[in-house]
């Protein structure tokens, strides 16, 4: 089965010769290969980026398109674990880094918000979450309303409305051009 992502249809990024002899060579031309040879591009050092087939052809290509705040813990286990103020400052790093994501992916990423459903089970600890975020003025909403399908099977649910969804093929290509096109200090070689 196929990446419903890379069934898009993309120009392929020219291969380039960066002339004269590279300072880092990037192996891989997925987002994490991308990504560094953006910010070595950036800060002015010369890069050539090494992909065996098409940018974004492996795993960058077909991950899932969640682009959330956050980690892993609930933001209030979050504050227990790590303090606080750490969790704050955490929590507004990766709110940093999806308005960063947003400015470089352009028309691969979009604002959709994301829903965290939750079964009687789960209503205290999202709920929790919900609390907590609010209480540190980050944007939640608390949805107890929920559309009869949805109410079927969950209790509640906890809007995030900064997060987003992306179009990850599109995404990692964006930032392979990026690159490129960065002061002509980086170059890709791509096999199709």
């Amino acid at each position: 089965m196929g990446s419903f992502w890379l069934e898009e249809e993309a120009a392929p990024l020219p291969a380039t010769r960066l002339p004269g002899e590279p300072e880092v060579v990037v192996v891989g031309g997925g987002v994490t290969g991308c990504s560094c040879a953006l910010t070595l591009a950036q800060a002015g050092v010369r890069v050539r980026l090494h992909e065996a087939r098409a940018i974004a052809s492996g795993a960058s290509g077909r991950n899932g398109g969640f682009a959330l705040r956050g980690g892993l813990a609930y933001y209030d286990a979050a504050r227990s674990e790590l303090g606080p103020e750490l969790a704050r400052h955490f929590w507004e790093l990766t709110e940093r880094t999806l308005d960063r994501l947003a400015e470089l992916a352009g028309d691969a990423f979009a604002r959709t918000g994301s829903v965290r459903l939750a079964d009687e089970s789960e209503v205290e600890l999202v709920r929790g979450e919900y609390e907590a975020l609010v209480a540190d003025g980050f944007d939640a909403v608390w949805h107890d309303d929920l559309p009869p399908r949805l109410a079927a099977l969950y209790a509640a649910a906890l809007e995030h409305p900064g997060d987003g969804s992306l179009r990850p093929a599109r995404w990692v290509r964006r930032l392979a051009r990026h690159a490129r096109s960065t002061r002509s200090r980086s170059s890709a070689t791509c096999r199709s």
